[in-house]
């Protein structure tokens, strides 16, 4: 009888507190540090388990939804942690400071949630004569904890307190791999920034009423005011709330979706057809400033100090190739997508205007969502 109640103790304790709370103990996977240098700085990216480190940083922690539901995360203890584990020495001990900390879904991580930390360390330029000695005691609390270090073609896996020197050579800046980065971050800037996605797509949506040579000037005129306005954030000549910009953008999918609702309700006159050709170019000039001024001050710390000018550019000619490219191929499909449903009209079905206006709505109606989650995120 003892046994039994002992068991049924035992059981009842296991159900009220999981292994899941005592089970985190062994590394599952190592932290990423890579090193990119400039002139100036060291920027240093660190990536990992989201889980490892909120169980560094606030222990007990599991939901981790629930612990950070925002893509972008503003937490103190956790860029400490990650500033304090970390050792550069160059001559000197470099001193750290955070810049950008994002958590992401990622299956290829154990808990299926990542995230990236941005730190730059200041270093003095006569530093780069000398090596840089590194070490790292990040998750120390795991068994048998390792850090992934990596600085252009060298890569080590170092134990917990263990350290790596890079020859003073190899911390020198390099241009060609800032332009290639920067080109990168354009092309993925256009491509997988849905706002941008979405515009893009609605413009085509309206532009179907008229001549493929103003689908061309919209187009070009979204790709230059953006890059414009980019580079003016960049540099800092311009620099606007990110909440604020992030809202404006957002209004206009709606702009944009209410235009091309209005432009498809039926056959325009002359007149019409004329005011909705001037309200599409003004819309997407202003768009592309709007988009373009997206550029966060925190990533005014990441710009490289070499060939800054080059790696602009770069990142423009990425911008205007992917938005090109995206316009492109929604533009080859349309001609189908038209055709289908001007067959469908004929035999009673949802003709093109119908399915033009619903798009227009629908993305609208993102837009409205959209303003309405940033609202609430900024006032939260």
């Amino acid at each position: 009888m003892v046994l039994r109640f002992h068991f049924q103790l035992i059981l009842i304790l296991a159900l009220v507190f999981p292994l899941q709370a005592f089970a985190h103990t062994e590394q599952t996977a190592p932290p990423l540090v890579e090193i990119t240098p400039q002139n100036a700085f060291l920027r240093v990216s660190v990536s990992g388990d989201l889980s490892d480190l909120l169980e560094a940083t606030h222990p007990g922690t599991h939901d981790l939804d629930a612990a950070q539901s925002r893509t972008v995360m503003p937490d103190a203890k956790a860029f400490n942690y990650l500033l304090e584990g970390l050792d550069l020495e160059q001559g000197k001990i470099l001193q750290g400071h955070a810049v950008k900390l994002v958590r992401f879904d990622d299956p290829t991580w154990p808990s299926g949630h990542g995230f990236i930390a941005t730190l730059r360390y200041e270093r003095p330029i006569d530093a780069q004569k000398q090596e840089l000695r590194f070490s790292s005691r990040l998750f120390d609390y795991l068994e048998s904890s390792r850090t992934q270090v990596t600085l252009r073609e060298q890569s080590r896996s170092l134990p917990m307190g263990g350290e790596m020197a890079f020859q003073a050579k190899d911390t020198l800046p390099d241009s060609g791999q800032n332009l290639r980065e920067w080109f990168g971050r354009g092309v993925s800037h256009a491509t997988f920034g849905i706002e941008h996605l979405l515009f893009l797509l609605a413009l085509l949506v309206c532009g179907t009423h008229f001549s493929l040579g103003f689908r061309l000037n919209a187009l070009g005129l979204w790709v230059l005011s953006h890059g414009f306005s980019f580079g003016l954030a960049a540099l800092g000549i311009l620099s606007f709330s990110p909440q604020m910009v992030s809202v404006a953008t957002a209004l206009t999918l709606v702009v944009i979706g209410a235009i091309g609702y209005s432009i498809a309700r039926g056959t325009m006159s002359s007149t019409w057809k004329h005011r909705g050709e001037l309200s599409l170019l003004g819309l997407s000039a202003i768009a592309g400033l709007i988009h373009g001024l997206s550029f966060a001050p925190a990533e005014r710390q990441l710009l490289p100090d070499v060939s800054l000018g080059f790696c602009l550019t770069a990142f423009f000619i990425g911008t205007a190739l992917s938005g090109i490219g995206i316009f492109a191929v929604f533009a080859l499909l349309f001609p189908r997508v038209k055709a289908y449903y001007d067959a469908r009209e004929s035999y009673g079905g949802m003709g093109w205007l119908s399915a033009a206006r619903t798009a227009s709505g629908a993305i609208g109606g993102v837009g409205v969502f959209f303003v309405l989650q940033r609202f609430l995120e900024a006032s939260g």
